[in-house]
C-alpha cells in the first residue's frame, strides 16, 4: 500500500562511485510492498540531490527551486539602485505609498491639452494627453539590462551543473533500466521470446526477454470483465488492505463477504431482489460497529474507517449499479453478462496479436552498452535500410534493421498507448491543441466579465488557475502519449501557455490603455497580480483542499470497489508538470513588468523559497507516489525561463519606446519676446508590435531615449534569437545529428 515515503540503507550504490555520491545516496526509497519498512524519510536531513530517489525529474525540480529562489534574491540586489531611484524621483500619491508601491514607477495621470501640430487627418487642432514630470531614467534601463544578461548566464551555468548531476546520479543509482534496451520496430510476426534471446545472446548474458504485443483490444475486454465482477463483489477484491488491528473493519468486511457469497449460492426465485437485502444487512452490520475514526497505518497515512465504508455502500454509483442489476433480473442477469464476457475473452484469445515492442534485460550493464554500440544506427539507415544494403549492419533475421534505444523506467511507460502510431499521435496532438486553444479563448471572455472589479478579477484568476491542471491533463491524455514523460511534457507546455495568457496577457496587457500604463492604480494592480500569482498557488497546494474534497465527497460518489475507496486515501494526486508550470508562472509574472515593479523580484524569491519547503513537506508526508521520470521537464522548464526573460525584454522595449505613454509633446516656439513660449504637437507613441525600429526613430523621441532604445533593442533581439534557438533550433540540430549519426554510448 502506498503511503509516506520511507528509506533504508542503499545496497545498490556502485562500489566505484565517488565518496560524494555514496554519502548523498546512502539510502534508497522503500518499495510499497517491501517487508522491511525502514524509517520515514526525515524532512530536514535529506539533501537536495537525494530527492532524485523519486526520479531525476523530481530531483532536478527541487534543485531548480532552491537555485532560482537564491538567484532571484541575489539578482534583486542589482535592482536595489533602481528601486531607490523610483522612490526618490517619482511622486507617489496618497493611498499608493506602501513599500512595494514606493519602489515602483508612479507617474501622475495625463492631462488633456490642445495640440496644434501633427494632428490626425490633417486637422488644425486636436485633443491630446500630456504627462509631465515622468522621465525615463537611463540608469534603471542599464540596470535592467545587466540583470537580464546575468540571468541568462546563470541559466546556462545551471544547465551545466544539472547535466553533471544527472550523469553522476544515473551512474550511482542502479535500476532495471540501466540493464535494459527496447526494440521499437520488431517484425510483426516476431513474437517468440526464444528467437529474440538467441539474437541478443551474442552481445552478452541475457537475463530477461519481454515481447509486448498489440493486444489492447484483449486487455480492454479483460478489464471490462474484471470491472463487472468487482462491481458485483463490492469491496471484496481489496480484503488484504484491511488493517488487521481494526476488529470492526475486519468483522464488517467478513460479514459483507459472507452475505455476498450466500447470495450467489442460494437457490430460489430468480426474480427476487437478492442484492438489495444483502446491502441492507451489510450496512446494518457496519452501523452496529459504530462510526470509528480513521485508522492510521504504519506509514502515518489515514485510511477509511467503518463509517466511510457505510457511506461507500450507499453511494450513488453503488446504488445505481445495484438498481440496474435488480432491474435486469438480479443474479441471472449477472450470470448471463459474465458468460457473455467469457465468450468475448475466449474469442479474443484466438486472434493473433503482432509484436509491438521488445524489452531485453542483460545481466551486466557493460553488455547492454556493447549491444547498443553494435546495433544503434543512424535514423536514415533505419528508415531506408535498402539504401544501405552493402554495409555491414547487424540485421535481425538477416534483413531487419532494428531501432534499439535505452529502455525507460518500467513504471514510466504507458503500455496502453504504445500501440499508437506516430502519425496517429500527431493527429491527436493537433485535436488536443485546438480544444485547448478553444478553452483558453472561452476563459478570456469569462475573465472579461469581471474586469471592472479589480478584487473580484484577482479572485477569479486565482480560482481558474487552480483548476487548469485537471483540464489540461485530460486534454494531454487524449494524445496517447507513450510514457509519462511525454504526457507531463504536454501538460506542462499547455499549462504554461494558459497560465501566462491568463495571469499576464488577458489580465493587464490586452485591454489596458498605454496612456494608463504608468499610473499608480495600474502599477498597483500589477503588484497585486504578482503577489497573488506568487503566493496563492503554494498556499492552496499546501492546504490540499482539492484532496480533502476528493476523499470526503468525490470518493463516496465514484468509488466502485473497496480498492477504489482505499485509493482515495493513499495520498493526494499531484503532477510534476503542474508544479513546474507554477514555478515557471512565478518567474514569468515577476519578470514581465520588472522595469515598472522591480520589487516583484523579491516577491518571487520569497515565493520560490516557500514553495521549496512546502513541496518538500508534501512530497515526504502527503503526496501519493508518482512514476519515476527523467529530466525532460527540466529541459522544458529551462526553455520557459529563457522565454520569460526574452518576453520581459520585449515588453521593456515597448515601454521604453512609448515613454511616458502620452500622446503629446511640448514644442518650443521661435519667439524672441518670450523664450519660454511653447505649443503642443500630437505624437502617436503607441509602439510597433512586430517591428524593431533601431535605425529609424520618430521625430518626437529625444536623443537619450533613442540611444537607450537602440542598445536595449540589440540585446533584446539577441535574447529572442537565443530563445528561438533553445526552443526550436536545438531540436532541429539534435534531429539532424540522429538522422545521420549514431549517439553511440561510450563503455564505462
Amino acid at each position: 500500500m502506498y503511503g509516506v515515503p520511507r528509506r533504508i540503507i542503499n545496497d545498490a550504490v556502485k562500489k566505484n562511485s565517488s565518496l560524494k555520491i555514496k554519502q548523498k545516496l546512502k539510502y534508497r526509497k522503500v518499495n510499497p510492498y517491501e517487508k522491511n519498512r525502514g524509517e520515514k524519510i526525515p524532512l530536514f536531513e535529506l539533501s537536495v540531490e537525494s530527492f532524485s530517489l523519486f526520479g531525476l525529474g523530481v530531483g532536478q525540480y527541487f534543485v531548480q527551486l532552491l537555485f532560482y529562489s537564491l538567484l532571484f534574491a541575489c539578482m534583486g540586489m542589482i535592482l536595489i539602485s533602481t528601486m531607490d531611484t523610483y522612490a526618490k524621483e517619482y511622486d507617489h500619491p496618497k493611498g499608493y505609498d506602501s513599500v512595494a508601491q514606493i519602489w515602483s514607477v508612479s507617474c501622475a495621470e495625463p492631462v488633456e491639452v490642445v495640440a496644434t501640430e501633427n494632428c490626425p487627418d490633417s486637422a488644425s487642432s486636436c485633443v491630446a494627453k500630456y504627462r509631465d514630470n515622468c522621465p525615463l531614467h537611463k540608469s534603471a534601463v542599464i540596470t535592467d539590462l545587466v540583470f537580464c544578461s546575468v540571468f541568462f548566464f546563470c541559466i546556462f551555468i545551471l544547465q551545466y551543473f544539472e547535466g553533471e548531476m544527472e550523469e553522476d546520479l544515473d551512474e550511482a543509482i542502479q535500476s532495471p533500466q540501466d540493464y535494459s534496451i527496447m526494440v521499437t520496430n520488431p517484425p510483426l510476426d516476431a513474437t517468440d521470446p526464444d528467437e529474440w534471446y538467441s539474437f541478443f545472446a551474442k552481445f552478452g548474458n541475457v537475463k530477461y526477454v519481454t515481447v509486448s504485443r498489440k493486444n489492447k483490444t484483449l486487455g480492454n475486454i479483460l478489464y471490462r470483465k474484471y470491472q463487472f465482477i468487482s462491481d458485483y463483489y463490492g469491496g471484496l477484491s481489496a480484503m488484504e488492505d484491511v488493517d488487521p488491528e481494526s476488529e470492526s473493519d475486519v468483522n464488517s468486511l467478513r460479514y459483507l463477504e459472507k452475505c455476498i457469497r450466500q447470495d450467489l449460492e442460494e437457490e430460489g426465485d430468480s426474480s427476487s431482489p437478492h442484492l438489495d437485502p444483502m446491502l441492507l444487512r451489510a450496512a446494518s452490520a457496519i452501523r452496529k460497529q459504530g462510526s470509528s475514526s480513521k485508522i492510521i497505518n504504519d506509514d502515518g497515512v489515514p485510511t477509511p474507517g467503518t463509517w466511510d465504508y457505510f457511506w461507500y455502500l450507499t453511494t450513488p454509483s453503488m446504488l445505481y449499479r445495484e438498481a440496474m442489476l435488480l432491474y435486469n433480473g438480479g443474479k441471472p442477469y449477472y450470470q448471463h453478462m459474465l458468460a457473455k464476457l467469457d465468450l468475448e475473452v475466449c474469442t479474443a484469445y484466438r486472434n493473433f496479436y503482432a509484436a509491438n515492442q521488445v524489452y531485453i534485460s542483460f545481466n551486466l550493464e557493460s553488455d547492454k552498452r556493447k549491444c547498443l554500440q553494435k546495433l544503434e544506427v543512424a535514423d536514415i539507415k533505419h528508415y531506408l535500410p535498402s539504401v544501405y544494403g552493402d554495409e555491414d549492419l547487424i540485421r535481425f533475421r538477416g534483413e531487419h534493421v532494428l531501432n534499439c534505444v535505452e529502455c525507460p523506467e518500467a513504471d514510466n511507460i504507458i503500455y496502453a498507448n504504445t500501440e499508437s502510431s506516430t502519425l496517429g499521435r500527431r493527429k491527436l496532438q493537433l485535436i488536443a491543441g485546438c480544444v485547448s486553444g478553444s478553452v483558453l479563448l472561452g476563459l478570456y471572455y469569462f475573465i472579461e466579465v469581471f474586469r471592472s472589479n479589480s478584487l473580484l478579477l484577482t479572485a477569479v484568476v486565482g480560482i481558474v488557475d487552480v483548476n487548469l491542471p485537471f483540464i489540461y491533463y485530460y486534454f494531454a491524455s487524449m494524445e496517447d502519449p507513450p510514457d509519462y514523460d511525454d504526457l507531463h511534457d504536454s501538460v506542462l507546455t499547455k499549462l504554461f501557455i494558459a497560465r501566462f495568457m491568463i495571469s499576464v496577457v488577458f489580465t493587464y496587457f490586452v485591454n489596458v490603455e498605454w496612456a494608463d500604463m504608468l499610473t499608480p492604480h495600474v502599477v498597483n494592480n500589477i503588484l497585486v497580480i504578482q503577489i497573488t500569482v506568487c503566493l496563492f498557488a503554494p498556499v492552496c497546494t499546501f492546504a490540499d483542499s482539492y484532496g480533502i474534497f476528493e476523499r470526503q465527497f468525490v470518493s463516496r460518489a465514484l468509488a466502485n470497489t473497496r480498492e477504489d475507496m482505499n485509493n482515495w486515501y493513499r495520498g493526494s494526486y499531484w503532477l510534476l508538470s503542474e508544479r513546474y508550470s507554477c514555478f515557471a508562472k512565478v518567474i514569468t509574472v515577476s519578470l514581465f513588468y520588472a522595469l515598472l515593479t522591480p520589487f516583484g523580484v523579491f516577491i518571487a524569491a520569497f515565493a520560490l523559497f516557500l514553495t521549496y519547503w512546502l513541496d518538500r513537506y508534501l512530497l515526504l508526508r502527503k503526496w501519493r507516489a508518482s512514476p519515476m521520470m527523467d529530466a525532460t521537464m527540466s529541459n522544458r522548464f529551462r526553455q520557459m525561463v529563457c522565454f520569460a526573460v526574452a518576453a520581459h525584454m520585449y515588453v521593456t522595449v515597448l515601454l521604453i519606446y512609448g515613454w511616458p505613454h502620452d500622446s503629446a509633446v511640448k514644442v518650443s516656439d521661435i519667439d524672441d519676446t518670450d523664450p519660454d513660449a511653447f505649443h503642443f504637437a500630437y505624437a502617436d507613441k503607441i509602439p510597433p508590435w512586430f517591428s524593431y525600429t533601431m535605425a529609424i526613430h520618430p521625430e518626437w523621441m529625444q536623443q537619450s531615449q533613442i540611444d537607450t532604445l537602440t542598445v536595449y533593442n540589440i540585446f533584446t533581439l539577441l535574447a529572442v534569437l537565443l530563445t528561438i534557438y533553445i526552443w526550436v533550433g536545438q531540436r532541429i540540430v539534435e534531429g539532424l545529428r540522429f538522422l545521420f549519426y549514431t549517439g553511440q554510448l561510450v563503455e564505462t
